[in-house]
């Protein structure tokens, strides 16, 4: 805190002090009100700290040079051979979460998928933690439009009804989106 006062005297700015601190602006700002500090004119700030050391950094900052990334969250890369399981697991009636469990990703990120596969939406109370493969064919009966379609624009996969659409949602938006650019363009 010693620093935060020294550095708020000689009219350094918030972000600056952040930098030095390791902290955001709006905490260094926060820390300053809840300090007492006075308000100072923003026309007599200084912007670039030259005579301040860059805060320490430890382990794979120091190596790299560069501040640690923020982990990320768990992804998946689908692929159609993923799809098809996934498509088979909600035809056998099996939970999103617990499906979510199998592929090491979230509830929703499953559910989102599902829902730009057009897979159809199925009871709660029908719905099961464990996968069994017998129950797949009685899901699909459940449901006896629905089939797998490739979209002839975009060639990705799709559930939709046999007599339905042969473009995909996706595609009707992308699609859209293309003849308005062209349109606005020309």
């Amino acid at each position: 805190m010693q620093r935060l006062v020294q550095l708020w005297t000689f009219n350094v700015t918030g972000a600056a002090i952040g930098v030095e601190l390791g902290r955001s602006a709006s905490s260094v700002y926060s820390k300053a009100r809840s300090l007492g500090l006075y308000r100072r004119e923003r026309a007599q700030l200084v912007r670039v700290i030259h005579a301040v050391s860059e805060p320490s950094r430890t382990g794979a900052e120091a190596i790299s040079g560069k501040a640690a990334a923020r982990p990320k969250r768990k992804e998946i890369a689908w692929t159609e051979d993923l799809e098809d399981q996934l498509a088979d697991r909600w035809f056998a009636m099996q939970h999103h979460a617990a499906i979510a469990v199998v592929f090491g990703v979230s509830p929703t990120t499953v559910a989102s998928k599902a829902y730009r596969l057009e897979l159809p939406r199925r009871c709660a109370q029908l719905l099961t933690k464990d996968y069994d493969a017998g129950r797949k064919q009685k899901g699909i009966a459940m449901y006896p439009g629905i089939m797998r379609k490739q979209c002839k624009f975009t060639r990705k996969v799709f559930w939709g009804y046999r007599s339905g659409p042969a473009t995909s949602a996706y595609a009707k938006r992308e699609l859209a989106g293309y003849a308005a650019a062209t349109a606005v363009s020309n």
